[in-house]
């Protein structure tokens, strides 16, 4: 399946290879960089699986110090890809989407291999060769609000779990005290009606089935008319609130799933990102922006952004191990280019938290909360995409295109 690498450039389907050097192991690999309309998907997994492989070879080599290096085949086929990627990097910098592909087909079915007794899967690699290109143009997601984690037919899910990859996000309902006062200063609303939330959310569990509630319409002679509108009501109050996609309760489910030193698929404001958690409750997503890799000497160094608050207004820019950027670099030359980076990611944020609200106030729309566009799964219905960004069979569930925002 392995295609002859062509020489690409920017202006082809292609990405530029960065080389970083993170974490206390000083471990050097090669990750890939998005542009501001970047494949999310394709580079979360792509940069998650080679970070992970990492750790997974540094642990081999540190338990089994003196003796024989023997690796999994999956582990040696991941290595094989970074050497690749290496050689990429001295050579162009860049690697073509076909290539990239392919060989990520050729993992993918190593991968398979590997779970020779899982049924599922394997029942699925063809399937999932088909829609590798999807990986490109975006992946349909469907959150689950209640515990952080997305239902096993999603083929996001399935992609990520192929490759042994966590799939996650932080947007999940809230019930501690903060939240409950939170919601009575910003809504005017008391305890009880955040209550009955609660129980909304736990009960519908899933951003589709949130869209499905809120588009579903009553005849005003039904008995229940009321209490749906009210329903309706709280429902698009606490979408609007935690429009960041992002709460408390989201980052105390991540420190519990997540072990020291793991690394997973995050997913948030409708982008897939690589997360890392360094120590408890010390979370960094991996900066992928190829406009960090250009010019500025203080920008290009960095390689993570803290992920420590909601509003993102405290998360900090940081260099592979974990140091500041700025406390390397003139305050006179280097804290204008910083400013303008934070700058322009929060104004992104504004204008996706704007596009929200405003979908949220029309009528007989549904909100869209996806990272690309419609996908199909396959013909049958267990396979069917769950989509959150695009438009539904029926006028009454179109939803609006989103893009993929850079992180």
């Amino acid at each position: 399946m392995t295609s002859t690498p062509s020489k690409a450039t920017l202006n082809d389907s292609a990405f530029e290879i960065k080389i970083i050097s993170w974490s206390e192991y000083e471990h050097k690999t090669p990750i890939l960089l998005q542009d501001v309309n970047g494949p999310c998907p394709l580079i979360a997994l792509i940069n998650t699986l080679l970070l992970k492989n990492e750790l997974i070879v540094r642990n081999h080599i540190l338990n089994n110090s003196g003796s024989e290096l023997q690796l999994k085949d999956t582990t040696q086929n991941v290595n094989e890809f970074k050497s690749y990627l290496e050689k990429q990097y001295k050579l162009t910098g860049l690697i073509s989407l076909d290539d990239l592909i392919s060989r990520l087909g050729d993992l993918l079915i190593v991968f398979s291999d590997a779970k020779a007794h899982d049924n599922e899967i394997q029942s699925n690699v063809d399937h999932l060769l088909e829609k590798l290109p999807l990986l490109h143009t975006g992946l349909s997601v469907n959150p689950n609000v209640v515990d952080g984690t997305f239902p096993d037919d999603d083929l996001a899910t399935i992609f990520f779990k192929i490759f042994d990859l966590d799939l996650r996000h932080g947007w999940c309902l809230d019930d501690s005290e903060n939240a409950t006062q939170a919601w009575k200063e910003e809504t005017s609303g008391d305890e009880s009606e955040y209550r009955s939330l609660l129980s909304l959310l736990r009960q519908l569990k899933t951003f589709d089935a949130l869209q499905d509630f809120l588009l579903a319409e009553l005849d005003r002679e039904d008995q229940n008319y009321q209490d749906h509108e009210y329903k309706q009501d709280i429902l698009k109050k606490w979408l609007t609130i935690n429009q960041t996609q992002l709460t408390g309760a989201g980052l105390s489910f991540l420190n519990m799933s997540m072990d020291p030193t793991d690394v997973i698929v995050f997913f948030r404001n409708n982008h897939f990102s690589t997360l890392y958690k360094r120590n408890d409750q010390e979370f960094y997503t991996l900066t992928t922006d190829s406009s960090f890799n250009k010019g500025m000497k203080s920008v290009n160094k960095i390689v993570w952004q803290s992920l420590v608050s909601i509003s993102g207004k405290e998360d900090l820019f940081f260099t592979g191990d974990f140091f500041p950027v700025l406390e390397y670099e003139p305050v006179e030359t280097n804290d204008e280019d910083y400013r303008l980076i934070k700058e322009l990611q929060e104004n992104e944020d504004a204008k996706i938290a704007k596009r929200m609200q405003e979908a949220y106030n029309r009528p007989n729309q549904k909100r869209d909360v996806s990272s690309s566009k419609k996908t199909d799964r396959s013909g049958s219905s267990k396979d069917k995409s769950k989509s959150v960004d695009a438009k539904a069979e029926s006028s009454k569930k179109e939803k609006k295109k989103s893009n993929c925002i850079i992180m």
